[in-house]
């Protein structure tokens, strides 16, 4: 005697439990067990759950690329505002204290800007040019003299 046939609502709610558990290690006969399905039903809503990984793989990809590139974005406009902030007059302040005697200063002084911040926009930079593509390949040779071969000597030592 089979098992009544499920709505397409459990079905659904059951792939979501299948999902889980297969992702978490669970055998196909412990997932049947758990649902009260037969193995075999297990093993076609798995097959079902990788086609549809499959299927939506390239979405997913397009769209996990494109949250990373909006998130270099926000992080390249934070750096040019730290840069833009760390030229003109800046300050430092310093405290010490020698026995009873405490001290504090302020110094002021002209920055032409943090270079830490550049390279915090070079990264980002990097970063999307890696993701999108835009690197040609390096190309390494070895040549000898002229671009010529590379000569070996081999020399054995007979003592």
């Amino acid at each position: 005697m089979s098992a009544p046939k499920r709505t397409e609502f459990e079905r659904e709610a059951q792939l979501v439990e299948i999902k889980d558990a297969y992702l978490r290690g669970d055998t196909q006969m412990v997932i049947a067990e758990r649902l009260g399905l037969s193995q075999g039903q297990i093993s076609r809503d798995l097959a079902k759950i990788q086609r549809r990984w499959r299927e939506s793989s390239l979405v997913d990809i397009n769209e996990a690329k494109q949250r990373e590139l909006e998130r270099i974005d926000v992080l390249e406009r934070e750096y040019w505002q730290a840069w833009e902030n760390s030229k003109g007059e800046q300050q430092r302040s310093t405290a010490s204290k020698q026995g009873e005697l405490s001290r504090a200063q302020i110094v002021k002084y002209e920055s032409a800007g943090d270079p830490r911040f550049l390279a915090g926009v070079q990264w980002c930079v990097e970063q999307r040019c890696k993701m999108l593509g835009l690197l040609a390949a390096v190309k390494s040779e070895v040549g000898g003299p002229d671009g010529g071969p590379v000569v070996v000597r081999v020399t054995y030592d007979r003592t």
